[in-house]
């Protein structure tokens, strides 16, 4: 079974204009936009070897292969590139990466220059910090976030910079991030965008969807979900593709577990749990009010605050308070809703929360072996 990795391997040596760019690359590109290249990535293109090699000289392979992410194997599939002419002639800019507590935003992006004379803006999705967290709930009650509206200055700001047409996606809540930046941007860069992708990515309120803007997009939006998508599912989307991956439950949120085939992935459809997920959690948001849904956020967030967790690992570390404040906030809600919450977490919870599966661990010892 084949992952992006391989994909990279495959189609290193097939150039763009014998094989126009696809869904698979929109993914490879939105994996990279996980790498913490600060002080690598400047504000002008830097060749992708030389990016390459000044990240794993500073991280280096072991701490790469152990970080305990969906997006470890990330670095690996730049090193690939740079096997082949589809894209070692690759440039990268513009890494930026905010986390402002007081705005209660989080955003990272960078930008790259393909050689079809095209420029990816990706999109990182939510980090470790709670300020990331938080945003992603907040998306339950607000049209629009800080971290969204820094996404639309982000790539207007590129599309000044950059001349030729546009490409823009993202991972999770990059992908969220992709959409609304493309829907709300100014018009003159809205006519340079090709295709706009969601891997994974959370949803909208029906209100943004019904929007002008967003309906002038819609047409070039490709989402992407695994077919047990937790994430993907969340809010409303117009459409989306189902793919077939090598996980199950939270786990399939690693883009590494999707199934390729050639140039494309493989399609499927949703599963049973993909479906209790979709159904389950709009119905449950449909029975509350925008006021419930942002006092259940705010007082979440509130008891984290006030305990000093400023990280997704810190709290993980902590589950005796972080179970003490989730039951504080979930009796702001209704009683009928409240149960409905519980059943619908534990069963969230069973799903599937292991790192990695067995063929993406097969993928590490792999690259242990020609890297190390």
């Amino acid at each position: 079974m084949a992952n992006i990795l391989d994909y990279i391997m495959w189609r290193n040596d097939v150039p763009l204009k014998k094989d126009p760019f696809n869904e698979i690359d929109n993914l490879v590109f939105a994996e990279l936009a996980y790498m913490d290249t600060e002080g690598i990535v400047g504000d002008k293109p830097t060749p992708i070897k030389d990016v390459c090699d000044a990240y794993f000289e500073r991280f280096g392979f072991d701490e790469i292969v152990n970080r305990k992410s969906y997006c470890a194997l990330a670095p690996f599939l730049m090193k690939e590139m740079l096997e082949g002419e589809r894209f070692n002639q690759v440039t990268v800019s513009d890494y930026i990466n905010i986390v402002d507590k007081a705005q209660e935003f989080q955003i990272c992006a960078t930008t790259y220059h393909l050689p079809d004379k095209s420029i990816y803006v990706s999109f990182k999705g939510t980090d470790d910090t709670i300020t990331a967290w938080k945003e992603d709930f907040d998306f339950c009650y607000s049209d629009s976030t800080n971290g969204q509206k820094k996404a639309v200055e982000y790539l207007e700001s590129m599309a000044r910079k950059y001349r030729g047409k546009i490409r823009v996606g993202g991972h999770s809540k990059g992908g969220n991030f992709a959409i609304y930046a493309a829907a709300f941007c100014d018009k003159k860069v809205k006519k340079r965008i090709t295709d706009i992708y969601s891997n994974d990515g959370p949803g909208f309120r029906k209100s943004i969807l019904e929007t002008e803007e967003y309906r002038s997009i819609e047409n070039r939006i490709t989402k992407i979900i695994p077919d047990s998508s937790l994430i993907g599912t969340l809010l409303y989307s117009s459409n989306y593709k189902v793919v077939k991956s090598t996980a199950t439950g939270m786990t399939q949120h690693n883009a590494f577990t999707w199934q390729v085939n050639k140039n494309s992935f493989v399609a499927t459809e949703l599963t049973d749990a993909g479906n209790f997920a979709k159904q389950t959690t709009a119905d449950w948001l449909e029975g509350m009010s925008d006021a419930v849904r942002e006092s259940f956020v705010k007082t979440l967030f509130y008891g984290l605050e006030q305990q000093n967790i400023e990280t997704f690992t810190q709290l993980k570390e902590n589950k005796k308070n972080a179970i003490k404040i989730l039951r504080s906030a979930i009796d702001i809600i209704p009683k009928d809703k409240k149960d409905e919450l519980i059943d619908i977490l534990k069963k969230f919870v069973k799903s599937g929360s292991k790192y990695m599966d067995d063929v993406l661990l097969e993928k590490v010892e792999w690259l242990r072996q020609k890297y190390n």
